[in-house]
């Protein structure tokens, strides 16, 4: 949503709302191996951890689910082109959690001096107790050359307790710090006495996301800013001015106990192409901002999604709104480019495509991923927006600032035909060519409202990091609710609504939840962009989330 008014939305749910007609998804081949048994599931909670040379590993593994019994796992370590006893310190053992207990159990592992470059494994098996091994199971430990880059694929508020392994090295310890408590490794070790802690990140772990630091299952609160996704490459001018060029206020949100922040993006201004920047800067200038602006967030405990706002294909120019679909010419080297500058961060999720909508039909949107192709168009809506494909008639888009034509009115760019977009797969594909395991939020079609079509026409992640972002168009909480019982995690990265009832199911499933917007003008929550102030809807988004249990430790409710 980046309309300065909430009309096209608003008129956008009015059309779906009269539209009761919509079944539930085809479902029939939507098991996940990390799905939750009524018992439980038991699983790492990340397929890849990045540890400097010479220090501990920290590598979780998680619970979820009922939980309703006693549950082991064993763990061990697997040689890969890191040898056992040479490059690191063998560590094998069981993990055990009472009835009712999903605290994470931290595993260290001892890396040895020789280790430099090399990697090895870490797996899972025979779990008991009526709890079964979820996805990942196996997980991949890069030692990397330099010190100073300890890394995995996720981070949380919570705590973890450790598990009962031994391994061979001597008196080395490990600790993941959070804002909530993590009880030390009791296994023994004979190296050096090395300390380490997982880096601050998020992960997917089954339908949940947990900490890289404890396992722990983490709730999302958040606000979208805005600015940069309309060529601005600063926060301190633009359509929205913060006043500081690297900090829209991440002290401010994390006192109203919020861990999450999402950042829209332009695909023509982070690429440098079009000469879009609307405010004197350059791609340099952006790139550097955003960079110190992930890095402050961090800081004040809080995780970023960027988000691809807009796009465009070169024949259009400069991007003036909310696209169709991402573009084959701009869209996968955008998101190479992004992963490539933030790979090494694993507090930052990467959400692909703000709003897609395809030739915005109703009934496109919801029709199966292998019906016929509408006139004009490669194929289903969602198979186009999985696999790529082309519009006939060219490059569709909604008109907002910049634009010259009418705001929130959709149009067909003249001269843009045929229109070739980019799927996420072929994005999912170029972003873990990168070596990037960061989490991918994909939205589902009709304006990323209709979640029921997400399972039907999904793509696949290999590095088993894949959640949904959806906007809270229609409120279909069953449908989502489908999701994740199949073993996907979800964020309402635009929500529009604060204390309803898609609010509490949200809480009561761990599902993120993130407001549109932390912005001064019409459908915001401040008063004052720069200070910033609270007007009464930020009022009550803060009071709201004030009623959660703390998520940052630097929450002032």
């Amino acid at each position: 949503m980046i309309s300065k008014t909430l009309m096209p939305r608003a008129l956008c749910c009015a059309i779906i709302g009269t539209l009761t007609a919509c079944g539930a998804p085809d479902t029939s081949s939507t098991a996940s191996t990390a799905s939750a048994t009524a018992a439980g599931t038991v699983a790492l909670s990340a397929a890849r951890y990045t540890v400097s040379p010479s220090s501990n590993a920290a590598v979780t593994i998680y619970r979820l689910g009922a939980a309703t019994g006693e549950a082991s796992v064993n763990y061990h370590t697997v040689n890969g082109s890191a040898i056992a006893g040479v490059d690191y310190t063998t560590s094998q053992g069981t993990a055990t959690w009472a009835a009712g207990d999903t605290t994470g159990r931290l595993i260290n592992v001892p890396i040895l001096g020789s280790g430099n470059g090399k990697s090895f494994g870490v797996a899972l098996s025979s779990v008991t107790g009526g709890d079964a091994i979820g996805s990942p199971s196996q997980a991949t430990v890069a030692v990397s050359s330099t010190a100073g880059s300890s890394s995995s694929s996720s981070s949380s508020s919570g705590g973890a307790s450790s598990s009962s392994g031994s391994s061979s090295s001597s008196s080395g310890s490990s600790s993941s710090s959070s804002s909530g408590g993590a009880s030390s490794s009791s296994g023994s070790s004979s190296s050096s006495s090395n300390s380490s802690s997982a880096a601050f990140g998020i992960a997917v772990a089954g339908d949940k996301f947990v900490s890289t630091q404890t396992g722990s299952v983490l709730q999302l609160l958040g606000v979208s800013v805005s600015g940069l996704e309309q060529g601005g490459t600063s926060f301190a001018n633009g359509v929205e001015n913060y006043g500081n060029a690297t900090d829209p206020g991440f002290a401010a949100m994390a006192s109203w106990n919020m861990n999450m922040v999402r950042i829209p993006l332009n695909e023509d201004t982070w690429l440098g192409l079009n000469n879009c920047a609307n405010d004197g800067g350059a791609s340099s200038t952006l790139q550097s901002n955003l960079k110190q602006a992930v890095a402050n967030a961090n800081a004040a405990g809080i995780y970023v999604i960027l988000d691809l706002h807009w796009t465009a294909p070169n024949s259009f120019g400069c991007p003036e709104g909310q696209g169709s679909m991402p573009d084959a010419e701009n869209s996968v080297a955008f998101w190479t480019s992004v992963a490539t500058a933030f790979k090494g961060n694993p507090a930052v999720i990467f959400e692909l495509f703000n709003e897609p909508f395809g030739t915005n039909v109703y009934g496109n949107w919801v029709a199966t991923i292998n019906s016929g192709a509408p006139a004009g168009q490669s194929a289903s809506d969602v198979s186009i927006l999985v696999n790529g494909g082309t519009y006939d008639n060219g490059y569709m888009y909604q008109c907002n600032n910049g634009c010259n034509l009418t705001g929130g009115q959709i149009y067909t760019a003249p001269g843009t035909a045929s229109f070739k977009t980019a799927g996420y797969q072929t994005i999912i594909n170029a972003i873990r060519a990168t070596g990037a395991t960061n989490v991918i939020l994909t939205n589902p079609i009709g304006w990323a409202g209709q979640i029921e079509t997400w399972l039907g026409a999904r793509p696949v992640d290999p590095a088993g990091q894949l959640g949904v972002g959806w906007h809270e168009d229609g409120s279909n909480t069953s449908a989502a609710q489908a999701v994740l019982t199949a073993g996907y995690p979800i964020v309402i990265t635009e929500a529009y609504s604060i204390g309803d009832a898609t609010f509490t199911w949200a809480m009561s499933n761990h599902v993120g939840f993130s407001y549109w917007a932390w912005v001064d003008w019409a459908g915001g929550i401040l008063t004052n962009a720069k200070t910033p102030t609270p007007n009464s809807l930020g009022t009550t988004l803060k009071n709201s989330y004030c009623s959660q249990g703390s998520v940052n430790s630097l929450s002032q409710c």
